[in-house]
């Protein structure tokens, strides 16, 4: 019933990056929880709430009338990585996921207290 009721104010790829930006704000108003606004990005995602190309033109927009973006990309950076490289796989048609984490390991990652420097460092060993 939600995911219903977001896509009918959410139709185009403009609505969505300003949906993006509400999320933003919401998080920037609640000095951004843990895992708020990435728990938010994962699942208007997985819902078919907010397309790819939204959260894509989300990143580079720069709106400076809207406060947090820098904490709000640290928050999600990692997983808008992971839907570059989902993105680009599925593009290539090619199926090895050796080096591509899910969402779900990047939120267990974070929840485990796993930031993304400790992530690297975890690679590069």
């Amino acid at each position: 019933a939600h995911r219903q009721c977001l896509q009918t104010y959410v139709k185009t790829i403009e609505q969505q990056v300003w949906a993006l930006y509400a999320l933003q704000l919401i998080g920037h108003k609640n000095n951004f929880p843990k895992e708020l606004l990435l728990r938010m990005f994962v699942y208007s995602y997985d819902l078919d709430i907010i397309e790819e190309d939204a959260y894509y033109k989300w990143k580079e927009d720069i709106n400076d009338d809207i406060p947090g973006k820098g904490k709000a990309l640290f928050q999600v950076s990692k997983w808008l990585q992971w839907l570059e490289h989902a993105s680009e796989e599925s593009d290539d048609d090619d199926n090895n996921n050796d080096n591509l984490k899910s969402q779900e390991t990047i939120l267990n990652d974070k929840e485990n207290g796993h930031d993304e420097k400790t992530a690297e460092q975890e690679q590069n060993a």
